[in-house]
């Protein structure tokens, strides 16, 4: 029922945590969005392309880098474009412990590896050998650092007067 929705698309590196300053105006369900794409397409496919998943908890990293792979948390209630691409997985208690796996230097090297010269596609992040088992054995150990590293992000944005999260 909200009018205005955060709006993920990409965005530059920042692993962790990157807040989305941009909104879209979804009332009615983005009509005004899907009759432009009606328009000129013909179809509101594009718009509504992965529409499932839109406000789900995840974990989100931009398509496009120069400087590396950043992978982050992405919050519930957000709607995402093709260039942040999302990871979603069935327990969301082990979403803080992948993120901190994906966020470690031999996962960004893997990356690198598997991937193309500052495009991080969706196979190149989906062909690293990490399982389930591995996170959840690895969750006491990553999970607190992982959520450290997030709130000392969430103070340094807490002081950018262009976050979403700035307290005066």
């Amino acid at each position: 029922g909200q009018r205005w929705k955060r709006f993920d698309k990409g965005g530059e590196y920042q692993p962790f945590l990157s807040p989305t300053n941009l909104l879209l105006d979804w009332m009615e369900d983005g009509k005004s969005l899907r009759a432009v794409n009606v328009r000129l397409y013909g179809t509101d496919a594009q718009v509504m392309q992965s529409s499932k998943f839109w406000g789900r908890r995840g974990l989100c990293y931009t398509h496009v880098s120069s400087v590396a792979f950043g992978p982050r948390v992405l919050p519930e209630e957000t709607i995402f474009s093709s260039e942040s691409i999302s990871i979603f997985l069935e327990d969301n208690d082990d979403l803080i412990p992948l993120l901190g796996i994906l966020a470690s230097t031999i996962v960004q090297d893997l990356v690198w590896v598997f991937g193309r010269y500052r495009k991080i596609e969706n196979r190149a992040v989906s062909n690293l050998p990490i399982t389930m088992n591995t996170v959840s054995g690895a969750s006491a150990r990553i999970t607190p650092l992982v959520c450290k590293a997030i709130n000392l992000l969430e103070k340094l944005e807490s002081l950018d007067e262009m976050s979403p999260i700035f307290v005066i």
